[in-house]
């Protein structure tokens, strides 16, 4: 009986001898009956396996990526900002910034004492109004940090934290949260101050080795 078979992607006609298929091996098979050659040789079985492999591996990352990858909605914005207002609070990241910008204003006043209490009033007022424009403009502050929470969590992250803050234990971390910054910065403002004075004091003792000059106090 002839064998009308034909290698390739086509369809495989007739069928083949037992004889064959035993010296063909299992590899050979399925090359046969999948309609594409068997390597000629072990190194070209080999070049094939590898690529084979390499290819899975591919495939599998790409899919594990795609899987995790979402689009940056505006129904997700919306959930990343409401967020991102559990975490820091707008009231609680401009007392940040007031707390700061008043210790650079005391220590303005101590080295121009000339200035007046309504220059610096009207000072302290623009540094907030500068700040909360451009914390809030488009490309500012707020968007650079959705882009950060839209990096590292999908929208359905997103939506499960929303979703844990809702519940009772959700609902004290987030009064927690809200208090966290009021009562932990004067603990931070008076280590800070420490931590100042006792490099205050080694920068002294080294210059005192030095025989350099110290610095006049403020």
């Amino acid at each position: 009986m002839t064998d009308n078979r034909t290698i390739g992607p086509r369809v495989v006609e007739g069928e083949p001898d037992e004889a064959s298929l035993e010296d063909r091996g299992p590899r050979g098979l399925v090359a046969e009956l999948s309609g594409y050659p068997q390597p000629e040789s072990r190194k070209e079985n080999e070049i094939m396996l590898r690529t084979m492999a390499l290819l899975g591996v591919w495939f599998v990352a790409t899919c594990s990526t795609l899987a995790c990858a979402d689009d940056l909605t505006p129904e997700k914005i919306r959930d990343i900002k409401a967020l991102m207002s559990i975490g820091m609070p707008k009231e609680a990241d401009l007392a940040v910034f007031t707390r700061q910008a008043d210790q650079g204003f005391q220590m303005l006043k101590r080295q121009q004492p000339q200035l007046s209490d309504q220059t610096l009033k009207s000072m302290r007022e623009e540094a907030i109004r500068v700040f909360e424009l451009k914390r809030d403009e488009p490309g500012g502050l707020t968007d650079r940090l959705v882009a950060v929470y839209h990096k590292h969590l999908s929208h359905d992250d997103v939506r499960q934290i929303l979703q844990f803050f809702e519940t009772p234990v959700g609902q004290n971390v987030k009064a927690f949260l809200a208090v966290r910054q009021r009562d932990a910065q004067p603990i931070i403002d008076q280590w800070g101050q420490e931590v100042a004075r006792e490099w205050a004091r080694s920068m002294f003792e080294i210059l005192m080795k030095e025989a350099m000059p110290l610095p006049t106090p403020q």
